[in-house]
């Protein structure tokens, strides 16, 4: 096959095909933006962790040492001194209370603390399948498999490509619907496609807070997810005149909630 064969028939290619192949670009380059993003993010995590968990460690080990009376305060102060750098605020705060009356108790819950912070960021070392969770709880499980399984890289990203596109087809579809539609159709499809973005950016954070384990409260945060999801599915079943007014109402409310109540970690 020649190059004029070659060029009569990409020219005489139908459009379908040049659309398909447009997509297909599109969604593998997005994969492979995203996927590199979420591998860097991973890496920074895991040095940041591997960081956190060796401070935490010297501040643990010197808390012992000082409660089997084998170090006074002021060698336990200068242990502690690279403590704020790194810490949850929870623990800066029990730092400071210490710092300035050096109660015993103080120094008891601090360590409990510790033990905690030291818990979670061991569980994010590990790159393997493993059966390490941070608690027994159920609700650890199915998060905890998909972070360590070996599938983590393409299975995350792909989720994230899938909603970026899907949420490109619906915007693109409704503009065009929408502007074939009288002047309050087209103010009441503006605000399903604001609701839509709302509900999308949600959803890939909800989805980053399950990876990333930034739940606090785990049985209010999943009672309110799925709350969430179950309204906005029932919404966009029924797709009232005035559904996206709703569905923004919604994502309002949800975010509300997991502030108000601290349902993450904002740390």
């Amino acid at each position: 096959m020649d190059i004029l064969s070659i060029y009569k028939t990409l020219k005489e290619t139908p459009s379908d095909y040049l659309a398909y192949a447009v997509l297909i670009f599109i969604s593998v380059w997005l994969f492979r933006e995203i996927r590199s993003t979420y591998l860097k993010n991973i890496s920074d995590e895991l040095v940041r962790s591997e960081k956190n968990l060796s401070i935490y460690s010297k501040a643990y080990r010197s808390i012992c040492k000082y409660e089997r009376m084998e170090i006074d305060l002021d060698e336990l102060s200068i242990q502690l001194e690279s403590l704020p750098s790194i810490c949850s605020k929870k623990v800066f705060i029990l730092y400071l209370d210490w710092e300035k009356d050096k109660n015993s108790t103080v120094i008891s819950e601090m360590k409990q603390c510790i033990e905690n912070e030291m818990n979670f960021h061991k569980s994010q070392q590990s790159s393997e399948l493993t059966s390490w969770v941070r608690s027994d709880s159920f609700l650890d499980a199915f998060p905890n498999f998909i972070k360590k399984s070996p599938s983590k890289s393409f299975f995350w990203p792909a989720v994230y490509t899938f909603l970026i596109l899907l949420a490109s087809v619906f915007f693109v579809a409704t503009t065009i619907y929408v502007s074939m539609q009288s002047t309050i159709n087209q103010i009441l499809f503006s605000f399903y496609i604001f609701g839509g973005v709302l509900l999308v950016v949600s959803t890939m954070s909800i989805l980053e807070f399950i990876l990333f384990k930034k739940i606090i409260k785990k049985l209010p945060f999943f009672i309110s997810t799925i709350f969430f999801a179950g309204l906005n599915a029932t919404i966009l079943s029924f797709t009232p005149h005035f559904g996206g007014i709703i569905i923004a109402l919604i994502c309002v409310i949800y975010w509300y909630v997991i502030f108000k109540y601290k349902l993450i970690k904002n740390d």
